[in-house]
């Protein structure tokens, strides 16, 4: 990859500024022509979709090269900008791919800064995760107030996104107290974020069902399941026997199959 993105910008150094800049410009705006040719032919969208996940990816080297070729200093306002086309163009065709593309963009957006109005490099936020649990739960609470009359799917998309961004970052948080912002010790930041994701998985099991969303049901639970297998792994992996570990993990793999089968029907 980097081999290829060195050899496109040697050819284009080949070419005057101003060709570079009409040939990067160009490249997005042929893929958007093309991509509302195909809709216009095919009621899946499936074409349409690819297209658009090229005008997305074209966008996005774009502005690496562009980046490159005036030697800008790097800045998150790029997934704004990435985000933004993404968004745009699935809202535009209804494609629930280049949505996630978009939301993604944005989180990433909205971390970096927040982490760079504490004086880090924003390129750092990956190594603050409460940043992105915050931005996740905002996502997730995004379709309790927008209405999506026409993309009746699009709210699922953002419940997953901003689901996953929270369950992820409390799986960081889960043995890295360090990471984090509050001003306690590393062991009971720890401690109290494992709390606070047990709480959130179950409670999103429960919301799940209760609003018949059966993908947040099995988000829920799949981490549900992890949650508990690391907290089985502190407890016991260092003093049990490693049979009689492996034979409780097996014995609570079969009782979380049978309680999520009774959750499925439930849902059903």
């Amino acid at each position: 990859m980097r081999g290829s993105f060195s050899f496109l910008l040697s050819l284009l150094g080949l070419i005057p500024a101003v060709g570079q800049v009409a040939i990067l410009a160009a490249t997005p705006l042929l893929g958007l022509a093309a991509m509302h040719l195909a809709s216009q032919y095919e009621r899946t969208l499936y074409f349409t979709g690819l297209i658009g996940l090229v005008v997305f990816a074209s966008f996005v080297l774009n502005l690496v090269v562009l980046g490159q070729l005036f030697n800008r200093i790097s800045s998150p306002n790029a997934f704004l900008a990435w985000g933004t086309l993404a968004l745009a163009l699935g809202y535009a065709y209804g494609l629930r791919l280049l949505l996630a593309a978009g939301l993604i963009s944005w989180l990433a957006f909205f971390t970096a800064t927040i982490v760079s109005w504490t004086g880090a490099w924003w390129e750092s936020f990956y190594s603050r995760p409460e940043c992105i649990l915050v931005g996740g739960a905002i996502m997730a609470a995004v379709p309790i107030w927008l209405r999506h009359r026409k993309h009746e799917d699009f709210p699922g998309t953002f419940r997953l996104i901003g689901l996953l961004a929270v369950f992820l970052s409390l799986l960081t948080l889960w043995h890295a107290g360090n990471d984090s912002f509050l001003p306690l010790d590393p062991k009971s930041i720890e401690r109290t974020y494992q709390l606070v994701a047990f709480i959130t998985a179950a409670f999103t099991i429960w919301a799940g069902i209760r609003h018949n969303y059966s993908g947040i049901v099995n988000l829920g639970a799949a981490f549900f399941t992890i949650f508990l297998y690391a907290k089985f792994v502190d407890w016991w992996w260092d003093w049990m026997p490693k049979y009689l570990f492996f034979l409780m993990i097996g014995s609570v793999a079969i009782g979380l199959l049978l309680a999520f089968r009774k959750i499925r029907s439930a849902i059903a």
